[in-house]
Formats: C-alpha cells, structure tokens, sequence
C-alpha cells in the first residue's frame, strides 16, 4: 500500500512537469536496494532486521529536480521514500537559492542540516564506503529543517575553506513510540559549520545550539497509580514546599520537556593518502534542561582501495548518562522514595552504553554501482534485547 502511495506521488509528479517540459529542469536520483539478516542476542529485531532475510530496511530512494530560474537563482525540491518507513514518501528539499556571487549562496526553504561530515548526501549511500554511516553516531531525527542556510565555499592557496551558518525549526513525528504519540519540535535551531579541506586532509568542526519540544512526552505511560508522566509531575506538584522545598516542584518542571535547550557539538576528520582511507567523527550533546541524557559518540573506521574494491573497518560507540533529576528531591522515607525511584526511571530510558565493530566491502562494478556487504556487531550494556549481529548487503546506484 505505502509503495503504491509513493508511485502515484511520483506520478503526479510527472504528469505536473509535463505542462512544463520546456523548462530547464536537471533531474537526479539515488536508489538503494538493502537486505540483511539479524542474530539478536534477545528480542526478535535488530537494527530493524529479523532472523530471516528481509529486504525493506536499507533501501532508499530518491529523486531531485532543480531548475535555473535566472543565472544567480535555483529552486531544488527532493523527494524522499524509505524502506524503513514503508516507502512513504517526504520532502527532504524544497528551497530556492540565490548566488550573491561565486563564493556566497543563500538558501532558504527546507534543507538537509549540516550536523555531521556527511550530512550533505546522507541518503545518497554510493557517496560513502558504509551501506549507511554509523547509527552509533548518525541519528535519523529532524535531519532535515525549515529555516536559511548561508553558504561561504571558496578556494584559497592553501586549502578549500567552506563556512556555513543556519537557522530554522522543523517538527519530527514519532507516532507509536513507545506506545505514545509524540511529536519532536525543534526551535531558535542555528548552527555554525567550518570545513578546510587540503591536498589528502580534512577537517570540520561544528557548534549547533536548539531548543526541544516533545508534545505528547507527558502520556509517556507510568506503572500504577502514577499511569504516566503527566501524573508523576502533579504528585510532585502537591508535595508542600515546606516538607521537600522547591525542588520537587523543579524536577515537575523538568520532566515537561517543553523549551528545553541543548547543544550539540561535533568534529571531524578525514584523511585519504593514496588508496587509504582514514576517518573519525566525535559529538557531544548537552542538555541545559530536561530529562534528555547528556553524552558523546565517536567512531573511527579505515579503508583501502584497491581497483574497484575497498575493504574497511569501523569502530563506534555512544555513551549517554542520564539526568540527574531526583538528587533535587530530598529522600524521605515513605514520602519521597518512591517519586525519586520513578524519576530515575524515567530519565533512566535515555541512558545507553553501545559499542559497535563493523567489517564491510564495496565493489564499484559498473559506472554509478556499487555493491556493497558488512557485517556488525553491536552490545548495548544492560540491554540485550539491542546487542546482537547483523549482516547487510546493499546496491547502490545514482542515475
């Protein structure tokens, strides 16, 4: 059903373009067909893959369509469909650019956010040795936004130096989470991006400040008699101020998760020295409030070419700590050790220890194709039911 929704989409598409056949319109695409098998250690799922062979989790596809509307302006739209969403297809590009001159562009519309060193062709699988960047480190949320890029690109004597500054909102639906209907609204999101790259070297730094939403976070369900979110913070309303002071009512506060601020950080670098490949990728989240989990992710992975094959390894890890929320709620026995247990469960969802080691392949064996097969292993502390191993293998093409 979802497939049959995204070719009648792209249909009319077609049908549209064709009352303007004779604009100077470019097209491209990208398609990934993915398979894989999982072996988790509990659960029935991994990484989105099963103990048999399914192919729906990797494959992508995508097509872009941009047009010069005069020699300094362009107007792109690209569409998106994943198998890991049923195909349904989205708007991942819809912007208009203007080229104030040949070093300085300006976008504004919706736009792929530049958080990672590859977020620029992050669907495009063939762009990169991996079927898909690390999930350790690359989190599909709100990777695209709604606001204005600035764009500084230019060429000096010792390096290429690109500057960008961005600023938007965008809203992520993440119905069925958990059991719960939640929706991620991303606000007064900006970031600043510099990349210098020279001869075999490069390397990118970020900053990218944001504040978070999440409508619905307080139907997150709870055990008896608190049954959700909403209930734990109107307990913790009503206890008096004179017994456990403004603490209570600070974590009540907290756990709304409404106009929390956060900052995200993230540096790069890449090194290609003849046939190798060296890469490594390192963030850090901080939450200046809320019950989101504070931490780092990095990855490290190396290759080496040869002919139209690449073999490469990569090593990722993640390491979120939870809030400490309910060390602002004095312990008193029978009154408050139950609220403070609860809170800590809460914020304690967030909290993961992973690890991931990866061997792949990649054979370029016709002009725009790839093929590409690894293998991964992945232990998550405390966790099982998110350790295991996975098998993938994927075909790449850009057309």
């Amino acid at each position: 059903m979802k497939s049959t929704k995204w070719l009648v989409s792209l249909a009319g598409v077609l049908i549209c373009s064709s009352n303007i056949a004779f604009a100077d319109f470019t097209w491209n695409g990208f398609l990934t067909v993915g398979g894989g098998i999982a072996d988790p250690d509990e659960g029935e799922t991994l990484e989105g893959y099963e103990d048999t062979f399914t192919f729906q989790e990797d494959s992508v596809l995508g097509l872009q369509a941009s047009s010069e509307l005069s020699d300094k302006v362009t107007a792109t739209v690209q569409v998106l469909a994943k198998g890991s969403r049923e195909f349904e297809p989205e708007i991942s590009w819809a912007n208009i650019s203007y080229n104030v001159n040949d070093d300085l562009m300006v976008r504004v519309g919706r736009y792929q956010m530049p958080l990672y060193l590859y977020s620029d062709y992050l669907k495009v699988s063939y762009a990169y040795h991996w079927i898909s960047p690390p999930s350790d480190v690359y989190v599909d949320v709100a990777s695209s936004q709604n606001g204005i890029n600035v764009v500084y690109d230019k060429s000096f004597s010792f390096a290429d130096v690109t500057a960008e500054f961005y600023y938007g909102s965008d809203d992520a639906d993440l119905s069925g989470t958990g059991g719960t209907d939640l929706v991620t609204e991303w606000r007064k999101q900006w970031g600043l991006v510099g990349t210098m790259a020279f001869d075999w070297v490069t390397v990118r730094l970020s900053y990218n400040p944001v504040h978070l939403t999440v409508d619905g976070y307080g139907n997150v369900p709870l055990p008896a008699p608190l049954n959700n979110i909403d209930g734990l913070r109107a307990v913790l309303n009503s206890l008096p101020v004179g017994l456990v002071g403004t603490g209570a009512s600070q974590v009540a506060d907290d756990l709304a998760y409404e106009d929390d601020k956060l900052i995200y950080g993230s540096a790069a670098l890449k090194l290609e020295p003849g046939n190798f490949l060296f890469v490594t990728e390192f963030t850090d989240l901080d939450y200046k409030s809320g019950p989101g989990a504070d931490g780092n992710t990095w990855y490290v992975s190396g290759g080496y070419r040869f002919g139209d094959w690449m073999v490469h390894l990569t090593h990722s890890e993640s390491d979120q700590d939870a809030a400490d929320l309910s060390s602002k709620i004095p312990l008193i026995p029978t009154v408050t050790d139950g609220l403070i247990a609860a809170v800590d469960g809460v914020t304690g969802f967030y909290e993961i220890e992973k690890e991931t080691d990866s061997l792949g392949v990649r054979w370029n064996f016709s002009p725009g194709v790839a093929f590409k097969a690894e293998y991964a292993d992945t232990e998550v502390t405390d966790n099982p039911s998110r350790s295991g191993k996975v098998l993938r293998f994927a075909i790449d093409a850009v057309f």
